[in-house]
């Protein structure tokens, strides 16, 4: 793909966003000028811009393994990989600052992917993992559009029952329990809700309320005291985490795509996440007390869920491949929030029964299944005024797993020391590094965002800096920290009349696998392949 024609989609893609402004300034404009006083209406819109540009050349040795090569063969260095306008529209409607609906919507459209044609390395002739060499429907809605989707779509109500006030949600809307900050996997909130992870690495502004998958649920809270209160939540739709496609710039195996319509290999279809969980059946309650002395918030929680990560299963004969995700997982946790010398501290400590652990893909309706033990603490301090900048909040997490024993189909998994964990050489074998996973494993989160006021009228100035490296060992659990993988990125944001955000990031990837000297032979999980793809992105954001 040549930079210059990525660089005229560039321009088609920055008249999409004039119109898009447009348009969300012309709904800004629209009073709601209702005669009831006792109605609130409001209405949001935020407007975005991401163009991102490769800045490191292939790996060969990653284009040389035939089931990586197509992620990395679609762009070249110099290419925009991202080019990408998204609008999100949030509105709230509210009775008596008591009673109201709530819907938000997002819509997108990356030019970035208007080449909808799979690439290869050409040693291995043309791309067979999808049809014609084509992207599918799915990839081509979630990558590329013009698509949207809905968000938010709920009401709630408050209200006394007696003296203790109640909340309630129904509808589809997000819930999310705990106190982690960066550490899904080993989270009390761990599969509490899906998420977008194509938004999210394609679009390094994404805000949370934008990256999390509402689910149609009932939810609510009461607060029986002035130190305790309870909620429960029960689920009425499941949605699985929306993960990046095989043959675009994140993807991962060259048929992986949630949506199916793949191949494995020639003759083997791969049918993505066609075999679902039932839609209802997550549920979950909650207590919090904050008594004086403690001068914090301990809480309690249980929880059962069907998981939202998936394993990669054959079908009988190995006819053909798909994805498998585990149902009725135990979640036992606790958690606590305190103020400690002068920094916020939160942690959780959670037990998982029949949790899914990562399998090798096998003839098997499912992945192997144990009990997990998780645990994270996290600090937010905030450095002040000084003569290196004018703020500085500083945050960090710091994550662990152990797996106390595997129950079913235990031996799909590369526990290391095990037949499962193998390498690329036969007889020898495996460690973390050809993906295998430990009993225990720990992770850290660090990041940092120096603020600059006014450095210009009306303009402030960010460096913001985030830090992830797996610290010790490979989780057993899905979607778990990995030694020596990571991420980092190091930017600068100005904020203008705290209305336009302009920030420019350097993204890349830490890594760890195995080659032969000319293929990658093992790694240590898929985001091992990232190895080239550091990345510049440019965004532009406003609120209309």
């Amino acid at each position: 793909m040549s930079n210059i024609k990525g660089w005229a989609r560039g321009l088609h893609a920055a008249a999409a966003l004039g119109l898009l402004i447009g348009v969300a300034r012309d709904a800004q404009a629209f009073k709601f000028d209702l005669p009831d006083p006792d109605f609130e209406v409001r209405w949001d819109n935020t407007v975005r811009y991401n163009i991102g540009i490769r800045a490191e050349g292939r790996d060969s040795r990653i284009i040389n393994n035939p089931l990586f090569d197509t992620s990395d063969m679609k762009f070249d260095q110099g290419d925009l990989v991202t080019n990408r306008v998204d609008l999100l529209s949030e509105m709230d409607v509210v009775y008596k600052g008591r009673h109201g609906f709530r819907i938000s919507a997002a819509g997108w459209y990356d030019n970035a992917y208007s080449d909808t044609k799979v690439e290869g390395n050409p040693i291995f002739g043309p791309p067979s993992s999808y049809p014609g060499g084509n992207y599918t429907n799915y990839v081509k809605r979630y990558n590329r559009g013009p698509s949207g989707e809905f968000l938010d779509a709920f009401a709630f109500t408050k209200f006394d029952l007696g003296n203790v006030p109640v909340n309630l949600k129904l509808g589809q809307h997000t819930t999310y329990w705990g106190e982690s900050l960066f550490s899904l996997s080993n989270s009390i909130a761990y599969s509490q809700g899906p998420v977008d992870v194509i938004k999210a690495t394609a679009n390094p502004g994404s805000q949370a309320k934008e990256l999390f998958l509402p689910i149609a649920q009932i939810s609510g809270q009461a607060q029986l005291t002035e130190e305790l209160s309870v909620a429960a939540l029960y689920f009425l739709d499941w949605k699985p985490w929306r993960l990046p496609d095989g043959g675009t710039y994140f993807g991962s195996a060259n048929f992986f795509s949630v949506g199916g319509g793949t191949f494995v290999q020639p003759g083997v279809p791969f049918l993505g996440a066609s075999d679902r969980p039932r839609n209802t059946g997550d549920w979950g309650v909650m207590g919090r007390w904050s008594p004086d002395w403690l001068q914090g918030t301990v809480g309690f929680y249980y929880r059962e869920f069907d998981e939202k990560l998936p394993w990669v299963v054959f079908n009988p004969g190995f006819s053909s491949a798909r994805l498998a995700y585990a149902e009725n997982t135990k979640l036992y946790g606790v958690s606590l929030a305190k103020q400690l010398g002068g920094a916020s501290i939160g942690a959780e400590v959670s037990y998982r029964k029949d949790a899914a652990l990562n399998s090798n893909a096998a003839l098997s309706a499912q992945g192997a299944r144990g009990d997990t033990v998780h645990a994270l603490v996290n600090g937010i301090a905030y450095f002040g005024n000084s003569p290196l900048w004018g703020a500085a909040p500083l945050t960090a997490e710091l994550n662990y797993t152990h797996l106390i024993k595997a129950k079913s189909n235990g031996g799909l998994l590369p526990l290391e020391g095990t037949a499962a964990c193998v390498s690329a050489t036969p007889g020898v074998p495996g460690d973390v590094y050809d993906g295998c996973v430990t009993k225990n494993a720990w992770a850290l989160n660090l990041s940092f965002e120096p603020v600059w006021y006014q450095v210009l009228p009306g303009v402030d100035l960010k460096a913001p800096l985030s830090y992830s490296i797996g610290l010790g060992g490979n989780a057993a659990t899905l979607g778990g920290s990995r030694k020596g993988n990571g991420a980092y990125s190091i930017g600068l944001t100005a904020e203008v009349h705290n209305r336009y955000s302009i920030s420019l990031k350097y993204n890349d990837y830490l890594v760890k696998f195995r080659d032969n000297g000319t293929a990658v032979t093992t790694n240590n999980g898929g985001g091992a392949l990232y190895s080239d793809r550091g990345w510049v992105s440019l965004t532009f954001q406003t609120s209309l």
